[in-house]
């Protein structure tokens, strides 16, 4: 991303960090939206509470606690 505010890429990464951390999960980037899910893990997560860009984390993190793989 070109001028990216350095704030931002900061908070994002630090975001990042403690996540990966408090659920001990592999993913660098678990605000990454580019991932893909089986059919079976769509419906075994459900129901999907969030909206717009907070689903990218709500989606991996349930999925995780739910001990899908990934």
């Amino acid at each position: 991303v070109i001028d990216y505010p350095l704030h931002k890429l900061i908070l994002n990464r630090l975001a990042n960090w403690f996540i990966k951390i408090l659920f001990n999960i592999k993913y660098n980037d678990i605000t990454n939206a580019f991932k893909c899910y089986r059919r079976e893990v769509i419906d075994g997560i459900k129901p999907i509470l969030s909206y717009h860009f907070n689903i990218t984390v709500e989606l991996p993190l349930k999925a995780i606690v739910r001990n899908y793989n990934y």
